[in-house]
């Protein structure tokens, strides 16, 4: 499965709780907070894994388990040490470096169909389909008020069409 943005959106909001739940350790005051993120950073954990070409095969390193052992200190310990404190800051920043370089999300190019006979692959979107339905009916020999009403579908396609590509556009961002 492909990482998505609500995966960033919670993995950035775990490493954020984490980097904040650090500084409450090294004076003392560690209330377990982070708890609440165990899910997460196991997954987190697991981005670190060695997956194997040959045999499709994934292996848990040392690296997993460091990134999970320190997941596990920082949400279930009541103190750490300075130099704790300095090696989690180091594997925080790895760790948020590897999330940033797995957040590429991909959007497809629109198609513009202004001239939809000229592609090199046929379309079949909603404006291909209202323009043959638009010359269709100035072709026809229907009555006036047919005309009209079938003029309105076609009007009435576009505009969801135009919704369902702005709904599209905000759901991407």
């Amino acid at each position: 499965m492909a990482y998505s943005m609500e995966d960033y959106k919670a993995d950035k909001a775990a490493l954020d709780a984490a980097k904040q739940e650090l500084s409450c350790l090294v004076v003392g005051e560690g209330t377990g907070r982070c708890s609440i993120w165990q899910g997460e950073y196991a997954r987190i954990a697991q981005y670190f894994a060695i997956k194997n070409q040959v045999d499709e095969t994934i292996h848990y390193g040392d690296a997993v388990k460091r990134v999970a052992r320190m997941f596990m200190a920082i949400s279930t310990a009541k103190r750490i040490g300075g130099f704790d404190c300095n090696i989690y800051e180091a594997i925080l920043a790895e760790v948020e470096k590897k999330i940033k370089s797995m957040r590429v999300f991909k959007r497809r190019a629109k198609i513009k169909c202004f001239a939809p006979r000229e592609h090199r692959q046929p379309c079949f979107c909603a404006r291909v389909q209202a323009i043959e339905a638009a010359q269709s009916i100035a072709s026809s020999g229907a009555p006036l008020d047919m005309q009209e009403e079938l003029q309105a579908k076609v009007s009435g396609a576009l505009i969801l069409d135009k919704e369902f590509e702005d709904n599209e556009q905000q759901l991407a961002q």
